[in-house]
C-alpha cells in the first residue's frame, strides 16, 4: 500500500516561474519509481504522510524538503543535517502516520512583506548571492541556494499556520535564517524565514503577540530589526556577541561573551525567559534551537555540552508548553556546524516525543547505506568492473575535468581511473574538495610502487599539493583463510589552510583534514566488495585514527580487541576530541596497575563478507577476548 501524503492542500503541484530564480512556488509530489521521482524522503512521505489518524495525539509535527539538502557550500556546513535527525526519528519510530509535511517553495509575494525589492534583485546573480552570503557561489549554483532557502522558509511557514491551527509544536528541519534584514542577508541567511512566516500571518488576519526565542550561539540581529517597531513581536536573543544594537521596543539581547559553560547558559535562560513569558504572555511562538553553542562546533566558541544543549530545550518548550498555556510552538533549527551538529536537535525531540532518553548513533558510521542506495538509483554498481555502456551513456572526458581514461593496467587490477573519478563525482566527494579552494582537480595513480597500488588526488593550481593519497594491495596472508585490501597508507589533508583555534593539529597531521575520511572509508569497502574480497584491513598509526574507525574496525588480535573495547566502555559517549585528550594526557588509566593507556600501532579489520565477520566471532578468538576483558579495567583520573 502506498500511504498518502498529509493535508493535500499544503503539499500543491507547480506552479508558474516566478521571476525570483529557484522555480515556482509550488512543490512536485514525489511519485514511485519506474521513471518517477522517488528516493527515501519519497518513501517517508508514502509512509508517515498520511491523513490524521482520530482522536487524541499529542506527538510532534514535522516539515521536511529534499530541497534542503544542499551540495557542498563551505567546510562545516553539514546541509543534510535535517535529512539525518529524520533518519534517526524514523529508526526510533517517532514518524507516525500524518506527522511528517512537505513544504512548498516560500511565494514571492511573501517575502516582500519583509524584505526590499531591490535585495530581492540582487539575488538573482551570482555575485549579489556572494554579497549576501559572505560566500563565492558559481554562477550554477544560483537557483539550488534559493530553492533551498525558499524551501526552508516555506516549511517555516507551512509549521506556523499548522501549529496555530492544531495548538500543536511543529518542528521546521531547516530554518532559523535570523541574520537575514529587510534589505540584507548575512552568514547564509537569505530570508528571515520566521520574520517572512509571522507577516504572512498578520496579512492574513492573526493578530496575537508572537515570541521569537532565538537560542542560535549568534546574535539573531536580522529579525529584531526587522520587528524593531513592532510591540506584537518580542525578540529574545542569547549570544556570544551582540551584531548590531538596534533599539526595539519589545526585544531582550543578553551577550555573555566566549567560553560560556552548562551552568552559565542554563543560569542566563532560567533567570530571564520564564519571566518574559508569564509578562508577554505570547499566543504563538518560534524556537530557534541553534546547536553552534556545542563545545565540538566546528566554528563556535563556547562549552556546552550535549547534555546542556538536550536540556536547554527541554526546559525552553517545558516553558512555553508547559501548564495551563500550551501556546503553538514552532521549532526550527539554526546554526550548527560540524559532524556532530544534528544529533543534540535528534537526542531532544526523540526524547519529548517518546518520553525517555535515546542517544543518536555517532556520526562517524560510514556512509555505506546512502552510497549502496545511490547505487541502486543509478542502476549500476558506483565502483564496478568496465567502462560505461548503455544507449543512454553520454559521458565524455571533456565533461569532467582532469577526467583521465585508462585501459590498462587497472587499479588492484580492477578498477580503472575513468571510473573511480565518476564515482567521486557521483558522490560528491570532488565537490567537497572544490569546496576547500582546490578548484583544479587531477586524479593520478601510481601502479609500480613496492607496497602497492597508489591513487592520489591532486589540487594543480596555483601549486601541484596532494590532497589525497591511498596505498594499498591485496593481502591473503595476513590472516589464513580471508582475502583482504591492506591499506598501506591514507593520507587526506588541505594543504593551505590553517588549523581554526578551536580544532588544533592532531598528532601528525601538518595540515587540516579534509573531512573525507569516512566518505573514503565507505569506497574502500564497497571496492572490497566489488572485487569480492573479504575486509579492508590497516594499522592505525595513532589512537586518533582507532577513535574515527570504532566500531567498523575491529582488532585482529584478541589481547587488542580485548584492551579497546575496555577503552570504550570507559570513555562512553564523550566526544571525539574529549575522549583524545584524555587519552593523550594520560588520564585513561588502568585500575589494578595505574598505567596510561597507550596505542601501540597494531592491525584492525574492518569486515565486509560473511568469512571475515565469521573469523572476527569464532569461538575461540571470542573467549580469548573475553578472558582477557574480564581482568582489563580502565577509569579516568582526575
Amino acid at each position: 500500500m502506498l500511504p498518502r501524503i498529509a493535508r493535500p492542500r499544503d503539499l500543491v503541484a507547480p506552479a508558474a516561474v516566478t521571476g525570483l530564480p529557484g522555480g515556482g512556488e509550488g512543490e512536485e509530489v514525489p511519485m514511485a519509481p519506474g521513471g518517477r521521482k522517488e528516493g527515501r524522503l519519497g518513501r517517508w512521505w508514502r509512509r508517515w504522510g498520511g491523513a490524521h489518524r482520530r482522536g487524541r495525539d499529542a506527538g510532534l509535527r514535522f516539515v521536511y524538503s529534499d530541497h534542503y539538502a544542499l551540495g557542498p557550500v563551505f567546510a562545516g556546513l553539514d546541509t543534510r543535517r535535517g535529512q539525518r535527525i529524520l533518519s534517526f526519528l524514523d529508526a526510533q519510530k517517532v514518524l507516525r502516520r500524518g506527522r511528517l509535511y512537505r513544504p512548498r517553495r516560500i511565494p514571492v509575494r511573501e517575502l516582500l512583506r519583509v524584505h526590499d525589492e531591490a535585495y530581492l534583485r540582487s539575488l538573482e546573480t551570482a555575485e549579489g548571492l556572494a554579497r549576501a552570503t559572505g560566500v563565492p557561489i558559481g554562477a550554477e549554483r544560483v537557483d539550488e541556494i534559493l530553492r533551498a532557502e525558499r524551501a526552508m522558509a516555506g516549511g517555516t511557514w507551512l509549521a506556523a499556520r499548522r501549529a496555530l491551527r492544531e495548538d500543536r509544536i511543529f518542528v521546521n528541519l531547516g530554518g532559523g535564517l535570523h541574520h537575514a534584514g529587510r534589505d540584507r542577508g548575512q552568514g547564509f541567511c537569505l530570508f528571515n524565514d520566521v520574520a517572512v512566516a509571522i507577516a504572512a500571518l498578520r496579512a492574513r488576519g492573526f493578530a496575537g503577540r508572537v515570541l521569537v526565542v532565538d537560542l542560535d550561539l549568534h546574535d539573531g540581529e536580522g529579525t529584531r530589526s526587522i520587528f524593531a517597531e513592532d510591540a506584537g513581536v518580542h525578540t529574545y536573543s542569547v549570544h556570544n556577541r551582540t551584531l548590531r544594537r538596534d533599539e526595539a521596543v519589545e526585544s531582550t539581547s543578553i551577550e555573555l561573551g566566549s567560553g560560556v559553560d552548562d551552568a552559565t547558559y542554563l543560569r542566563t535562560l532560567e533567570g530571564s525567559l520564564p519571566s518574559l513569558i508569564e509578562r508577554f504572555d505570547p499566543e504563538l511562538a518560534f524556537y530557534v534551537a541553534g546547536t553552534d553553542v556545542a563545545e565540538d562546533d566546528r566554528f563556535g566558541d563556547w562549552e556546552v555540552s550535549a547534555e546542556g544543549i538536550v536540556e536547554r530545550d527541554r526546559r525552553v518548550t517545558g516553558w512555553l508548553r508547559g501548564g495551563d498555556r500550551r501556546r503553538p510552538l514552532v521549532l526550527v533549527l539554526g546554526g550548527g556546524y560540524g559532524e556532530n551538529a544534528w544529533r543534540p536537535s535528534a537526542r531532544f525531540l526523540a526524547e519529548w516525543a517518546l518520553g525517555r532518553r535515546v542517544e543518536p548513533p555517532v556520526t562517524e558510521n560510514l556512509p555505506l547505506k546512502e552510497y549502496r542506495r545511490l547505487a541502486r538509483h543509478l542502476g549500476e554498481p558506483l565502483l564496478g568492473r568496465g567502462e560505461p555502456h548503455g544507449p543512454g551513456w553520454r559521458l565524455t572526458a571533456d565533461d569532467l575535468p582532469g577526467l583521465q581514461r585508462q585501459a590498462t593496467p587497472r587499479v588492484l587490477g580492477s578498477f580503472g581511473l575513468y571510473e573511480i573519478e565518476l564515482a567521486l563525482e557521483r558522490l560528491g566527494l570532488l565537490d567537497k574538495v572544490r569546496a576547500l579552494g582546490h578548484e583544479s582537480l587531477r586524479l593520478e595513480a601510481d601502479l609500480d610502487h613496492p607496497l602497492g597500488h597508489t591513487l592520489r588526488l591532486v589540487s594543480t593550481e596555483p601549486e601541484r599539493q596532494v590532497v589525497l593519497e591511498l596505498r594499498g594491495r591485496i593481502d591473503a596472508a595476513q590472516i589464513r583463510g580471508l582475502r583482504l585490501l591492506s591499506v598501506e597508507w591514507l593520507l587526506a589533508q588541505n594543504p593551505g589552510a590553517d588549523f581554526p583555534r578551536h580544532r588544533p593539529e592532531l598528532p601528525g597531521q601538518r595540515h587540516p583534514g579534509t573531512g573525507l575520511l569516512r566518505d573514503v572509508a565507505a569506497l574502500l569497502v564497497l571496492g572490497a566488495e566489488r572485487m569480492g574480497l573479504d575486509g579492508v584491513c590497516f594499522v592505525p598509526s595513532h589512537v586518533s585514527l582507532v577513535l574515527l574507525s570504532w566500531p567498523h574496525a575491529r582488532a585482529v588480535e584478541p589481547e587488542v580487541e580485548a584492551r579497546l573495547q575496555a577503552l570504550f566502555e570507559t570513555l562512553g559517549e564523550r566526544p571525539f576530541r574529549e575522549a583524545l585528550r584524555l587519552i593523550e594526557e594520560g588520564r585513561v588509566r588502568e585500575v589494578s596497575t595505574g598505567e596510561a593507556f597507550r596505542w601501540e600501532p597494531a592491525p584492525v579489520l574492518m569486515p565486509v563478507g560473511r568469512r571475515a565477520r565469521a573469523w572476527l566471532g569464532n569461538g575461540q578468538r571470542r573467549r580469548r577476548v573475553e578472558e582477557v576483558r574480564a581482568r582489563l579495567e580502565y577509569e579516568i583520573s582526575p
